[in-house]
């Protein structure tokens, strides 16, 4: 039974589950109060998992591309927080306050975020 337990946490927890998890760093709530550190293991990670999908072929240019994008993102609305303005964490709100054709890459990004399952149905269909 416990072998069971194990195994199943292991499918469901398993490394590119949690690395999709990383994409919430580019949600507005996140982005401000995130560590540079953080924010580029997490481009990083989301260059190497995502990238092919964003359409640039040589990975350590799309690495660079895209990490030198979330910080302009990122800055954007550490200039906002200063000024007092107040974020979301809804991806919908966030997905609204973008510019497509001046943030390629957060755009995709975001639509990917966006896309992603809530959950799965699987233990419901168990029953």
């Amino acid at each position: 039974m416990l072998d069971s337990v194990i195994s199943n946490l292991k499918s469901r927890f398993s490394r590119d589950t949690l690395n999709s998890f990383r994409l919430t760093v580019l949600l507005l709530s996140n982005i401000v109060n995130c560590t540079d550190d953080l924010l580029q293991s997490s481009v990083k990670e989301i260059s190497s998992m995502y990238g092919q999908l964003l359409g640039s072929t040589v990975p350590s240019t799309r690495a660079t591309l895209i990490l030198a994008e979330v910080r302009v993102w990122r800055s954007r609305w550490l200039r906002v927080k200063r000024e007092g303005g107040i974020f979301s964490s809804s991806m919908d709100e966030t997905a609204k306050e973008f510019d497509r054709h001046l943030y390629p890459y957060v755009s995709s990004l975001l639509d990917i975020l966006i896309s992603l399952p809530v959950s799965v149905a699987s233990a419901e269909r168990s029953f």
